[in-house]
């Protein structure tokens, strides 16, 4: 059996402005210097999830 290794396609991040849900929150995915998307964490989620096939864990 090989394993196949593969480099990421693009490299992005997510920032959770806080993880305390009684506050307002909000996040964004960043690439390098640049903001992606911004949004409520429920949206980013969708996103991430969709276009760079991540799986955040909120």
């Amino acid at each position: 059996m090989k394993t196949l290794q593969a480099k990421p396609a693009r490299t992005v991040r997510v920032i959770l402005n806080t993880a305390n849900r009684d506050r307002h929150q909000w996040a964004k995915i960043v690439e390098g210097s640049k903001v992606l998307h911004t949004g409520q964490p429920r949206y980013i989620k969708r996103v991430a999830k969709k276009k760079f096939n991540l799986d955040l864990m909120f």
